[in-house]
C-alpha cells in the first residue's frame, strides 16, 4: 500500500501525503486516569487489584477502558488511592498543595525527573523519615 502511495505522489507531486501534522490526541477517560493516578502513587496493577478484591486482569480492563468501572468499585479505588471519586470521573483537580511554596518547587522538579530516578529520591526521603534526621 505505501508502495501505492509514493508512486502515486510522484505521477501526481503535492497530492498524497502520508501524514499531514500531529496525532490527534485522545481524551483521558477513567481509566486513563485511574492508571495515571496509579503509577503517580507507584502501586503496580496486581497491588491496586487485591487491596479493592478484583483480579489484575478486571483492573487492567478498567484502565484500557474495556470495561466500565462499577459505582461501589470507584469508592473502593479512589479510597485505596486517596484520592475522589470526582477526580477518577475527570470532575474535579486535586487542590491538595504544600504550604511551603519552596517544597512544591522541589516536587515539580522530582515529577519532571524519570520515574527510576524519582524511585531513588523517594527511598532517600523515607529513610530519613524513619531515622528521624529530617529535623
Amino acid at each position: 500500500m505505501r508502495s501505492a502511495l509514493i508512486y502515486q505522489e510522484l505521477r501526481m507531486p503535492g497530492r498524497v501525503s502520508l501524514r499531514s501534522g500531529p496525532a490527534p490526541r485522545k481524551k483521558e477517560g477513567p481509566g486513563d486516569r485511574l492508571s495515571r493516578f496509579r503509577r503517580e502513587r507507584g502501586i503496580s496493577q496486581s497491588d491496586l487489584a487485591g487491596r479493592v478484591g478484583v483480579t489484575q486482569r478486571v483492573m487492567s480492563y478498567y484502565e484500557s477502558g474495556r470495561t466500565r468501572i462499577p459505582a461501589e468499585m470507584l469508592l473502593r479505588i479512589a479510597d485505596a488511592l486517596k484520592i475522589s471519586v470526582y477526580e477518577i470521573l475527570g470532575r474535579a483537580t486535586s487542590n491538595r498543595s504544600p504550604k511551603n511554596k519552596k517544597l512544591w518547587k522541589v516536587l515539580e522538579k522530582l515529577e519532571a525527573m524519570p520515574p527510576h530516578d524519582q524511585k531513588v529520591v523517594i527511598r532517600y526521603i523515607d529513610a530519613v523519615a524513619r531515622t528521624g534526621n529530617g529535623r
